[in-house]
């Protein structure tokens, strides 16, 4: 992610630990900059140096940037408190001093450090202030960066709409103001939050304007940061010959400007292609790359591209090289606290010694890998809270401020009213009449609209709810999972049958309630997902579902018919796909023998209908009622057919949101038929939505 006002330094040779005691406070700063990623201790030793040199002195201005400098390096090195610590000392030496150039750069600071720490109130109120003091002193750049970093706030807390819209105010400035810079960036940050919303159109066109700007710019720089963002944006939807195209297009661009570390960084992204495609020998020619420029490279970049060194290893069957890799990079993120980072290390390790029999060392790595993730899944927990309550009280605010606009149109109504009935006397009364019946009636409609907004609240917190409760059960029952498999391997032997027998009992539970929790949080996803608002091929999305079907097809020796063409729908491609997995996972499922399944596409003027036909055990019609609730089985849990009944509870929630129906009808010879009918018309004038959000590829 690309981001304005930083206070990144600017590029500079190696760090030297020559100090000269003639050095002025900037040149100390330049040298506490080049130690940052370093070494913090000598970095903020410089820091001291420079506060020491103009401690007594009348330069407002020097001590506010020692003071925006040492935050920054704190930031850098991710000690947020001490950060906000120094930005806050500044902007009390700028307010104090009434300089308002520091105290636009500090608040935007402040609001940047803020949202890092999950302090998403302060990270507003600090956008806030410096977007009205910037429109008061006709600031552009700065309304435009505060407009920027409010995109960043609601990205962040995973409002994506309301994100772009701060994005778009951004880049109107920006365009209009003539900083092409300035409009790459907002447009770099646009595409990274269309493709998290799912749509890669959107996503792809954005920063192509963005590459195509950049070229005109002729900035080699700004163009190979540019072409790292697109090349992962096209490694995220699966062009991979594109991506590498822009990839290595970059890393040839850094290393003609010798910038030894974004060469690093690019070459991990080169890496990760290279896996994805299977090109192993290739991958392990860019890393012995990667490694000649570890000296110049920051220390949460070498440790990624260790990790990467390690799942290469594993790819090419080197266990011994892959547990070195790994090793380096834990020993990195764990001096670093790089806590993601070693979490992934310390499962990666055990899974490796597990392989080797080694159950000791096994278990050692993953007891170190739980206690990071319940760690991590605990600050996660405070930080989900934290962005609930943001969402709360900014809905709140805006509310108030609703209200109080109300209020005042209100007063000046009342007010006129008054005046026109000292003036036009009887023709008044009636007025007032007239008014008192629509203010009643606005009332009214706000008690209303008030109580549909509770309900859209709940609904979503319920939702969100419900989702972090199933995502975070999961992590116990896995834990559950693991350390059984390591007891039965350990000491198994040693167990008795019955022992053995219980154990298993204990291990099926899990990976059912696993299961179960699975399906949950599938459908706790259904409500907050957006339609679709592409034309679909059915038959290209029934041939995906009958390809994932292909083995038990074969097992079974399945007959699956469906039409040669079919009409397009105005469908969520993941919805369709769900709909049909339901149902032909169902059928598959619940014939014993030879089954036959037919699927059959009928548009008419009206709606568009989808049938799925089975020789299955069957339904009977007074059931109808009961097989779409949730967790409802028809069957007896006894292990004949697996499942927890949610399919067809997803397919009526999927059906509903398009206002289209789902029901089933007995066949006479056995089996059943599910029908699911979309209503054109609706189809057709609903296709704004965004498709449902899609994570950017893992680079920290």
């Amino acid at each position: 992610m690309v981001g304005l006002l930083s206070n990144n330094a600017i590029a500079s040779p190696e760090p030297s630990d020559n100090d000269d005691t003639s050095l002025t406070y900037k040149e100390l700063m330049v040298k506490a900059s080049e130690w940052a990623n370093k070494d913090l201790e000598k970095s903020i030793d410089f820091c001291n140096q420079a506060k020491a040199l103009i401690k007594d002195s009348d330069n407002i201005k020097g001590i506010c940037f020692i003071h925006r400098e040492q935050g920054y390096i704190y930031e850098q090195n991710n000690k947020l408190e001490l950060a906000i610590d120094e930005y806050t000392t500044g902007l009390e030496v700028a307010e104090k001093n009434n300089d308002e150039s520091y105290q636009l750069s500090l608040y935007n600071d402040l609001a940047i450090a803020n949202r890092k720490a999950a302090q998403y109130q302060q990270t507003r109120i600090y956008h806030n202030k410096c977007l009205d003091l910037a429109k008061q002193t006709n600031n552009l750049t700065m309304i435009e960066y505060s407009y920027h970093g409010l995109g960043y706030l609601y990205e962040t807390i995973g409002n994506f709409e309301q994100a772009i819209v701060f994005y778009f105010k951004s880049l109107a400035i920006a365009e209009d103001h003539g900083t092409k810079g300035d409009v790459i960036i907002s447009l770099q940050n646009i595409s990274n939050t269309y493709l998290k919303i799912g749509d890669s159109k959107g996503s792809l066109t954005n920063i192509d304007r963005a590459y195509q700007m950049t070229l005109e710019l002729r900035d080699s720089s700004r163009l190979a940061n540019v072409m790292v963002d697109y090349g992962a944006i096209l490694n995220n939807a699966g062009q991979y010959n594109q991506a590498l195209e822009k990839l290595q297009a970059a890393y040839l661009k850094y290393e003609s400007l010798q910038r030894k570390a974004e060469m690093g960084q690019a070459i991990i992204h080169i890496i990760d292609v290279y896996l994805k495609q299977g090109s192993f020998n290739i991958a392990q020619e860019y890393l012995e790359k990667g490694r000649k420029l570890e000296g110049s490279m920051a220390n949460q970049d070498i440790a990624q591209l260790e990790r990467r060194a390690g799942d290469l290893y594993q790819k090419l069957n080197q266990p011994v090289k892959a547990k070195e890799a790994y090793l380096r990079s834990l020993d990195i993120a764990t001096q670093h606290k790089y806590r993601v980072l070693s979490e992934k290390n310390n499962y990666k390790l055990y899974q490796l010694f597990t392989a080797e029999g080694d159950y000791e060392s096994a278990l050692r790595y993953l007891e170190k890998s739980i206690a990071i993730k319940d760690a991590l899944l605990g600050e996660n927990k405070n930080k989900n809270i934290a962005e609930l309550q943001f969402k709360y009280d900014s809905e709140k605010s805006d509310k108030e401020i609703q209200a109080l606009k109300f209020r005042q149109k209100t007063t000046l109504f009342i007010s006129s009213m008054l005046l026109m009935t000292f003036l036009f006397g009887a023709l008044m009364y009636n007025n007032r009449l007239k008014a008192k019946s629509n203010s009643k009636l606005v009332k009214k409609n706000a008690e209303i609209e008030n109580q549909n907004v509770q309900l859209i609240e709940s609904n979503e917190v319920l939702s969100q709810y419900a989702y972090v409760a199933a995502h975070d059960l999961k992590e116990p029952l896995r834990n559950i999972g693991n350390f059984i498999n390591l007891l039965q391997r350990r000491y198994g032997k040693d167990f008795n049958e019955e022992a053995n027998e219980y154990m298993t009992f204990v291990k099926e539970g899990a990976k059912r309630m696993n299961n179960l929790l699975k399906d949950l949080l599938e459908y706790s996803t259904i409500s907050s997902q957006k339609k679709g608002d592409e034309k679909i091929n059915i038959r290209n999305v029934i041939e995906n579902v009958v390809l994932d079907f292909s083995a038990s097809i074969a097992e079974k020796n399945a007959n699956l018919v469906f039409p040669e063409t079919t009409p397009d729908l105005i469908i969520n491609k993941v919805h369709l796909k769900q709909l049909m997995q339901n149902l032909i996972g169902n059928a598959l499922k619940f014939c014993e023998k030879d089954p036959k399944i037919v699927v059959d596409v009928l548009k008419t003027s009206k709606e568009t209908v989808i049938t799925v036909e089975d020789n299955g055990i069957g339904m009977k019609k007074e059931y109808e009622n009961k097989v779409f609730n949730l967790f409802q089985r028809l069957h007896k849990n006894d292990g004949s057919f697996d499942g927890n009944g949610i399919g067809l509870t997803i397919c009526k929630n999927i059906v509903s949101k398009y206002n289209g129906k789902i029901w089933f009808e007995p066949v006479l010879t056995g089996g059943t038929k599910f029908f699911m009918s979309f209503p054109n018309e609706v189809n057709e004038n609903n296709n704004t939505n965004k498709t449902t959000q899609v994570e950017m590829p893992e680079y920290a």
